[in-house]
């Protein structure tokens, strides 16, 4: 419930403020506070919602308080009694070395203008009179002239400014951290000398009006304290130091790790956006580079694990155009490493399983192997109590060395050995036999050249033939398991296959037999894809055909290229293929025995022909973040290897028999871009090429947030506020009208907002106010919101309605329309009570809810006054009863 009346009285003695409350909320805490949230003081109200507080100097300070009841109260303001500040002031040091202050008084026509030493004392070094029209103008008398700083008010009960008489001063009005430069200014004596103590001492003269301003140069970065002094002729008569500190982003870091235990950790952070951030061990060595996003500051990049359990402390520092700042110290915890704790070393084993037991990292997989075997005897999950358990297959009564492997967070690994039955020697190795699975044995295959797969021991040689001196393929056991494709076809029938396997000394041999017959196929060239490129020299072409067909084949000037009978459906022949420039369109006709020729063509072109080159992205083309596709040509199979400008491998690719090639790459961003060679190698012949990407930050449409299109605006001084992209330059105009008068422009920050200098607007004019924004690539965007000035609009109580009454304690909400902006009062119509004052919104709408009575029937004036002081016609004598309740 508001008060029905506070009453403020001014304490001339003590410069303190009584506000006297009457017919508030009974019994209840009073709060009140500056306007700022500050200097507060507290009373309470009697039985009649009665109260007297007396407000401190400094709470009461300004023209208005906030006061509230209860904890949970809203605030109202109320007024302290104090006149107004002195508006228009302005303090002129002239060149004779006197002070001249000017201004506008408040109040009462003629006011007093009094200087004082103190904010907080009635003791004034000088008073004089304001004019007619309370406009002053005066010199400052000696005692006045004096003082470093004063207050100045119209009379006692005031409100006080502090204002600046005599001080040596001075400020940092801008730093620019690429040039490492500060701008700096203030005031001195007029025509006075500033010496700048700078590592090579400067002086600059202040000017007649006092004022005097200096660049400071070859700063570094962070604080640069700089001491400045006033003289007047040879005597020194001040002294001040400033900071001119070039502010960077402090560099923060953290360590975090992926589910997958294979991943390695990340380190990620903030610091000065596009700054270069290094990574190193304790040590010096350097772990990893990245740079910071331009706009945010944040940077984030894979480390490589130590593989050795503990804490792991890195050193990472920024650089910003290679001056390092800022090192920090990020520990990286990867857990405890693994240990084998049974069984003990030496210990003896008779044959069959082992049960290993040992401590690790939660959660990591542990793998046990004989040390240099690739085998995994056992795995197992190191257990919530940092223990495992892993049972072995069978081992035995040999001499063993055991290995335990954990791969832990990050991809950290960490090995533990025991070693079993020491005194018994090396188990000799177990070398499994090879076997043959597919074709199986007995089979009947089609083509003449199938794919033979197995199993066999771990890196022995496995070859296919007919004897040792007739070999149709060779591999190689990976894993277990061998792949071969005959470099020759199989003949007709049956064939008698001779697998052997050499590992070591040891050379095993089975017997593999397949039955091939015929497959009728269509004629096909199988050697060559259409459009490939060829290496000059002798091309072996064979293909598939009829059964029984002659194969033929002529080049585009009618040359034959060669002729062979597909006897089992197959064909082949050699040519000698010669540099050409228009490359070779051959015809290849199968004639069988009945039917009808069948036809293909095949194109091939000269691989001297193709250029090696980088086709996408251009050189000096843009990036954004994410995954880019770089694609070129080069001579086919030729290998195509990139790097970046810090000898980071960016990805590798073969060139296809078409000469193309491609791979994906993730470009992060960079305030230096990235420059990467690409280097194509074949048969020894290297080339190279270089390009260059800048980054380009994804733009942002800009956008007004602080008012939409369509609204009414608050006349008066209005910041138009926004989001766009970091970076960015954003400029508004008024363009109604086609007019386009600056409204002011300003940089969209790191966090993507921005705001435009405060600015009037208004009283009475619409605006079409067009927003522009240059983004950093030189690409803009546009937004138009069209805002209104207030219109004048009637005053409307909407609720309650006529006859509505209220009920004892129970809060009612009065609801309305008015002009936006306007002040709505609701007021007694028989006495001078003022029960609310609320301000109408953008659209016009007013509100406000409290409690009435009890039991008391009121008649009320409701009244609303604009922005622009019209009033319109008040709501007179609305009845609102008790309801009885």
């Amino acid at each position: 419930m508001a008060p029905n009346r506070v009453e403020p009285s001014y304490n001339t003695a003590d410069d303190t403020v009584t506000l006297k409350i009457t017919g508030g909320e009974k019994n209840a805490d009073v709060f009140l506070e500056d306007m700022a949230g500050g200097n507060a003081a507290t009373g309470r109200t009697d039985a009649n919602g009665d109260a007297t507080i007396t407000m401190s100097s400094l709470l009461s300070a300004g023209e208005t308080v906030r006061l509230k009841y209860g904890q949970d109260g809203a605030w109202e303001t109320v007024s302290t009694g104090r006149i107004a500040a002195i508006s228009d002031l302005q303090v002129v040091r002239g060149d004779d070395g006197k002070t001249t202050v000017s201004g506008k008084a408040s109040g009462s026509a003629g006011a007093n203008i009094y200087v004082s030493p103190d904010r907080l004392s009635g003791s004034a070094v000088q008073s004089e009179k304001a004019n007619t029209d309370n406009t002053f103008s005066f010199v400052l008398n000696d005692a006045a002239s004096a003082l470093h700083t004063a207050y100045i008010y119209n009379w006692v009960h005031g409100v006080r400014t502090e204002i600046t008489i005599n001080g040596f001063s001075a400020k940092v009005d801008s730093t620019d951290i690429p040039n490492r430069t500060a701008q700096i200014s203030g005031t001195a004596v007029p025509n006075s000398f500033v010496l700048i103590g700078t590592e090579v001492p400067e002086q600059v003269q202040a000017g007649t009006d006092g004022t005097w301003s200096y660049q400071l140069t070859d700063l570094k970065l962070g604080s640069n304290s700089v001491t400045l002094e006033q003289y007047e002729g040879t005597e020194k008569t001040g002294e001040t130091t400033i900071d001119a500190e070039l502010k960077v982003a402090p560099v923060t870091g953290a360590a975090s790790f992926p589910a997958d235990l294979g991943q390695d950790a990340v380190l990620s952070g903030t610091a000065q956006p596009g700054a270069t951030i290094v990574i190193r061990d304790v040590d010096g060595n350097e772990i990893a580079r990245t740079d910071a996003r331009l706009g945010s500051g944040t940077w984030s990049t894979p480390i490589t694990a130590p593989d050795a359990g503990g804490d792991y402390d890195l050193r990472v520092h920024q650089e910003i155009d290679d001056e390092a700042t800022g090192e920090i110290i990020v520990t990286v915890t990867y857990g405890a490493a693994v240990v084998i704790t049974a069984p003990v070393e030496g210990m003896a084993h008779d044959g069959g399983p082992v049960t290993l037991r040992g401590t690790g990292e939660v959660g990591a997989q542990i793998a046990v192997r004989e040390q240099g075997r690739s085998t995994v005897l056992g795995t197992a999950q190191v257990l919530a109590n940092g223990q495992w358990t892993v049972r072995t297959t069978n081992v035995d009564d040999r001499k063993h060395v055991l290995e335990a492997t954990q791969t832990g967070k990050g991809n950290n690994t960490t090995i533990s050995t025991v070693t079993l039955n020491p005194e018994n020697g090396e188990q000799p190795p177990v070398i499994v036999a090879p076997t043959v699975e597919t074709p199986e044995a007995g089979s009947t295959v089609t083509t003449s050249r199938p794919v033979f797969s197995g199993h066999g021991q771990d890196g022995a040689t496995v070859t296919i033939g007919y004897g040792p001196n007739s070999i149709i393929g060779t591999g190689t056991v990976v894993d277990g398991e061998w792949t071969i494709t005959p470099n020759r076809g199989l003949s007709l029938g049956t064939s008698n296959l001779v697998v052997t396997q050499t590992a070591g000394d040891d050379v095993q041999q089975i017997t593999h037999t397949i039955n091939r017959v015929a497959a009728e196929l269509p004629l096909s060239v199988t050697s060559h894809v259409n459009d490939q490129f060829y290496e000059a020299g002798v091309t072996t072409f064979r293909g598939t055909a009829p059964i029984g067909s002659t194969v033929t084949a002529k080049n585009q000037w009618g040359t034959p290229m060669g002729a062979a009978i597909a006897a089992d459906g197959t064909w082949a022949f050699n040519r000698n293929l010669g540099p050409t420039t228009a490359g070779y369109l051959i015809t290849f006709t199968a004639t069988p025995q009945v039917g009808t020729p069948q036809v293909v063509t095949l194109k091939l072109n000269y691989e001297n022909v193709v250029a090696f080159q980088v086709t996408n992205p251009t050189n000096n083309s843009t990036y954004t973040e994410g995954t880019t596709t770089f694609r070129g040509t080069a001579a086919p199979n030729a290998a195509i290897a990139a790097t970046n400008q810090w000898g980071t491998p960016m990805g590798t690719a073969t060139a296809s028999l078409q000469g193309d090639w491609a791979f994906n790459r993730y470009l992060g961003p960079t305030s230096a871009g990235y420059d990467i060679t690409f280097v194509a190698t074949k048969n020894g012949n290297v080339q190279e090429q270089t390009i260059h990407l800048d980054y380009r930050a994804t733009n942002v449409p800009v956008a007004v947030t602080s008012i939409a299109d369509g609204d009414t605006y608050r006349p008066g001084m209005n910041v138009l506020k926004g989001t766009g992209t970091p970076g960015a330059t954003v400029r508004a105009v008024n363009a109604t009208n086609n007019w386009n008068v600056p409204m002011g422009q300003a940089e969209v920050d790191s966090e993507g907002n921005w705001a435009l200098p405060e600015r009037n607007w208004g009283p009475a004019n619409d605006y079409a106010i067009k927003v522009t924004q240059t983004n950093p690539d030189k690409s803009t965007t546009e937004t138009t919101v069209n805002v209104k000035a207030p219109r004048f609009a009637p005053l409307v109580l909407t609720s309650p309605a006529v006859g509505d009454t209220y009920d004892n304690g129970v809060a009612a909400t009065f609801t309305g329309t008015a002009t936006p902006f306007a002040t709505v009062t609701v007021s007694s119509a028989t006495s001078s009570t003022v029960y609310r004052e609320v301000q109408a919104d953008a659209q016009g709408n007013w509100s406000f809810s409290r409690a009435w009575g009890p039991s008391h029937n009121y008649t009320l004036n409701i009244t609303q006054k604009a922005l622009d002081g019209q009033t319109g016609d008040p709501i007179n004598g609305f009845a609102w009863h008790h309801s009885g309740n």
